[in-house]
């Protein structure tokens, strides 16, 4: 059986081998044009919004937000908290977006 920290280690080194670079959703709000076009590896909480026909978000407790695409990468992983890697851009009709490549689920 592998330990937590063993995992982490692995984690860090699959993201290192990929070019993910592991930012906090409020890195990518404050400094957005920086990571724009970087795939980056990100943590937080699956959160579905039902206006304008409804999107997935992953949402910091601090409201930072980042639209998910696409939906069905996180559809069944509501509520749940995540760590999703995948290529960051800025909509200007979206805003912040990760096109998704791949989902993991995250320790409580």
């Amino acid at each position: 059986m592998v330990g937590v920290g063993a995992m982490a280690v692995l984690a860090g080194a699959l993201l290192a081998a990929c070019g993910a670079t592991q930012v906090s959703l409020a890195q990518l709000a404050d400094r957005q044009e920086q990571y724009a076009g970087h795939t980056v590896t990100v943590s937080g909480t699956v959160r579905h919004f039902t206006d304008g026909g409804g999107y997935d978000v992953l949402e910091d407790p601090e409201g930072n937000r980042v639209l998910l695409r696409p939906e069905s990468s996180v559809a069944n992983r509501l509520g749940m908290t995540v760590t999703v890697t995948g290529r960051f851009s800025v909509d200007q009709a979206a805003g912040r977006v990760i096109t998704v490549e791949s989902v993991t689920s995250s320790a409580p």
